[in-house]
């Protein structure tokens, strides 16, 4: 097993020493979240904004680089809708959505004061992640 991760800044990589039972173990600097552009990009593009958050140029290289010979690969886990933009592989791909977003982010839009974030979260978070779900969904069915 091969253990790809974002490290969350100033927060120190795991090893294999930490896990003693993958093969390699490589962490990729998270990048950083809400900045303008991103949420901008998030308001008006086809990507919901914690997707783009998670969106690394690095990280993106690393899975490239990884999976270049899926042969190596029985499978790539993606633990969760925001790493969905890395599960171009070849290998077989496991899904694990351990949280519901959408609903997480229907239910916050419901108690959030703030009418903006109110709209944001309705409007764009939760539509987008709804709609990225589908299509992973949609993808998985085709590929088997």
């Amino acid at each position: 097993m091969t253990y790809l991760h974002f490290a969350d800044p100033g927060q120190p990589a795991l090893t294999r020493k930490d896990l003693p039972f993958c093969r390699g173990v490589e962490a990729i600097p998270k990048p950083a979240a809400y900045g303008a552009l991103k949420m901008a990009r998030g308001i008006v593009g086809r990507s919901p904004l914690p997707v783009l958050n998670y969106t690394s140029d690095e990280m993106s290289r690393a899975v490239g680089r990884l999976t270049a010979g899926a042969a190596n690969f029985d499978l790539v886990h993606l633990d969760s809708i925001h790493m969905i933009r890395y599960a171009g592989s070849s290998a077989r791909v496991v899904y694990d959505w351990h949280n519901i977003e959408s609903e997480a982010l229907r239910r916050y839009s419901a108690t959030v004061a703030s009418r903006p974030r109110r709209w944001y979260a309705i409007s764009s978070f939760a539509c987008r992640i709804r709609r990225a779900s589908a299509n992973t969904r949609h993808r998985a069915r085709s590929s088997r």
